[in-house]
């Protein structure tokens, strides 16, 4: 219940920042976009893995891979 609620407000984060008049806050939407996917993939691997679906499982693991690779690059991008 309370992995939902996060979901939803880095959801509610991301279109805020896509959507403002500000365009140097669209970085920040894809971050929330980006812990979003992250926390996704985490939270249905574990339901797949407690169903020992082990492809479901191998494919939320490369998405959070992939998304952990796509946060490291829009941290790199920001900060330097």
């Amino acid at each position: 219940m309370g992995t939902n609620i996060v979901l939803i407000l880095l959801i509610i984060g991301a279109i805020q920042m896509f959507y403002d008049e500000d365009s140097t806050n669209d970085h920040f939407g894809w971050l929330f976009f980006a812990i979003f996917w992250v926390i996704k993939s985490i939270s249905s691997s574990k339901v797949s893995l407690k169903n020992r679906d082990k492809k479901s499982v191998l494919l939320d693991i490369g998405l959070v891979i992939i998304s952990c690779v796509l946060l490291v690059l829009f941290s790199v991008k920001y900060f330097f």
